[in-house]
């Protein structure tokens, strides 16, 4: 496929089961970053919501679009309404995923929510400096900038990439959004 900064990369495919569970890995063979991975399957999710129409496959190869359809289709997945996002490094809570698919199904008009996030005191410490700011720090973010924007324009321009769920839709996966979302900056361009 193709990265979001536009240089072709080779990936490896490993199919397995998790728990009862059909899962799917792609490895790229370099690291392009988070927002590669999250193009990527955004792109992959709106284009095999799409395939019987034989969209324009954008960034993907038609030998990854066809390997990671089938998988799907294998596992009689014929639509993708949604994706979670997660970090490496977050736990979620049980009822995590069906309390942010409730919250988008409260409107059409909701294209994604986010969960409340906290550090775990248990890695950190309760009283230790780090988990202390990096508290203050979610607090700040999720209340009073989020909470705000939510609250004043009906719309947030940032989800934390840790825990989020979006529609999968023209305007949170199509191309012209992911090109946006995956524009890579020149040395020329400027603030505004």
């Amino acid at each position: 496929y193709t990265t979001w900064d536009g240089a072709p990369i080779d990936v490896e495919v490993v199919k397995g089961e998790f728990r009862g569970l059909p899962i799917i890995c792609v490895i790229k063979n370099e690291n392009r970053g988070k927002r590669d991975g999250i193009v990527l399957i955004r792109s992959f999710m709106h284009k095999f919501n799409q395939r019987d129409s034989k969209p324009s496959l954008a960034m993907l190869s038609p030998e990854l679009f066809a390997e990671l359809m089938n998988f799907l289709e294998k596992a009689s997945i014929q639509s993708v309404d949604y994706a979670v996002g997660i970090d490496a490094d977050t736990r979620f809570d049980p009822k995590c995923i069906f309390n942010l698919m409730l919250t988008v199904r409260e409107g059409d008009e909701i294209m994604g929510a986010t969960g409340y996030i906290r550090p775990d005191p248990k890695d950190l410490g309760p009283f230790s400096f780090s988990y202390l700011y990096q508290n203050a720090e979610y607090l700040v973010g999720q209340h009073r900038c989020r909470l705000r924007q939510s609250l004043t324009s009906e719309k947030v321009t940032c989800l934390p990439g840790c825990c989020q769920l979006l529609r999968v839709t023209e305007y949170t996966c199509g191309d012209h959004i992911l090109r946006k979302f995956g524009y890579y900056p020149k040395d020329t361009d400027g603030l505004f």
